[in-house]
């Protein structure tokens, strides 16, 4: 962006000084021709000096009234509306061209936000708003934003059968999730790696820091992210049960009931290593995705039981456009009540799109960007 404003700068100077190098010629030329055509009048036609300065004389006096009363009235007339015009043209060039705001320092392009969110809203709430903005305007920074997602969610009475879990005490969870996801940085090259976790969390401070970071604190490496971060909901003892499984049994533990399965552009990705800990279940999933896209479709599905009164929270922990949420789940044997944190401008339509009908949750917000962070907590109740 400095180059193409330097570019911009030296054109300009380059401009100006072509600019007074004509003028000064069409003075010089425009001066010599009438120097000539004068020495022809005097020398070649035979007019007299006295003839020649009555001659300029009437011609200075037929010409240059008129000339400056009409170059003063059409001047007075319409600069007023010619300034108008420059400025609403100016106005709409810098409005609809981003080539053309490209050419400014940052500092300028800076002023000319601040200026527009000024124009548009409270003086008061000017630096709040400018404040929502920064995060995403500095180039400095690299976050990513969904532009599709596409979340369903079952909540079953009975589980299958096993060797962890007691079916009194829990509930079957059946997740689908799909998204597009977009890495924005101008200055780096990052992108979804190939080597990427997705992790069951049991204490809500790591999964609030996954969410926060895409990392974890202790059960993940700094450099390996998380794509997916769930909350489990599952019994001290029951964990313990995991903890020590053995790898044959942990591994069919996650392959065949929790059913875990990742496809990045629907290319499935392979499980390599599973970490069981007293804070979360790590799952160490490869993929063979082309890395260093602009974006990428993620789909996520699993299942997992989960202990009755509890709470299943959404959250959306990046910005994400128009967000579809379903809970279906039996009325009959269970009470679900959903209790949602979007922002205010958000809730009406989630209002409009809300749902609750044959047990079922429909929450699909059109047209609109939802922010960090924002979402839903699901109450489960069983009866």
């Amino acid at each position: 962006m400095k180059n193409k404003s330097e570019f911009y700068h030296n054109n300009k100077l380059i401009y100006k000084k072509s600019k007074k190098r004509m003028m000064a010629f069409l003075i010089i030329g425009t001066t010599l021709i009438w120097i000539i055509l004068l020495l022809l009048k005097i020398f070649i036609w035979g007019l007299n000096f006295s003839d020649l300065l009555d001659d300029i004389t009437a011609n200075i006096l037929g010409i240059l009234p008129p000339l400056l009363i009409f170059n003063f009235a059409y001047e007075k007339l319409t600069q007023d509306i010619s300034a108008i015009e420059m400025s609403e043209q100016i106005t709409e060039t810098l409005m609809s061209d981003p080539e053309t705001i490209a050419l400014f320092t940052k500092e300028q392009r800076q002023g000319f936000i601040n200026s527009t969110i000024a124009s548009l809203v409270d003086q008061r709430a000017c630096a709040m708003v400018q404040g929502c903005l920064e995060p995403y305007l500095n180039t400095d920074n690299s976050f990513n934003i969904r532009t599709y997602f596409d979340y369903n969610i079952q909540l079953l009475h009975d589980i299958p059968q096993n060797n962890i879990f007691n079916p009194a005490d829990y509930f079957f969870l059946s997740e689908t999730l799909q998204y597009n996801i977009c890495y924005i940085n101008s200055k780096t090259d990052e992108d979804l790696p190939n080597e990427f976790c997705a992790g069951f969390f049991f204490d809500i401070e790591n999964l609030d820091y996954a969410l926060r970071t895409g990392k974890g604190k202790s059960c993940c490496d700094d450099h390996i992210p998380f794509i997916f971060r769930e909350q489990l909901k599952i019994k001290r003892e029951d964990l313990d049960k995991i903890i020590n499984l053995p790898e044959n049994e942990l591994n069919d533990f996650i392959k065949s009931f929790v059913k875990l399965k990742i496809k990045i552009d629907n290319e499935p990705a392979e499980i390599r290593k599973i970490i069981v800990d007293q804070t979360c279940i790590k799952v160490l999933f490869y993929s063979n995705h082309m890395a260093k896209k602009n974006g990428h479709s993620v789909r996520i599905l699993f299942h997992m039981a989960q202990l009755w009164n509890s709470e299943f929270q959404v959250a959306l922990s990046v910005p994400t456009y128009s967000p579809k949420i379903q809970l279906s789940y039996q009325p009959d044997k269970m009470a679900v009540e959903m209790y949602s944190f979007f922002s205010d401008s958000i809730e009406s339509s989630v209002g409009n799109a809300f749902e609750k009908d044959h047990g079922m949750y429909n929450v699909i917000v059109n047209n609109k960007w939802i922010y960090p962070m924002s979402g839903m907590v699901f109450t489960i109740k069983k009866i």
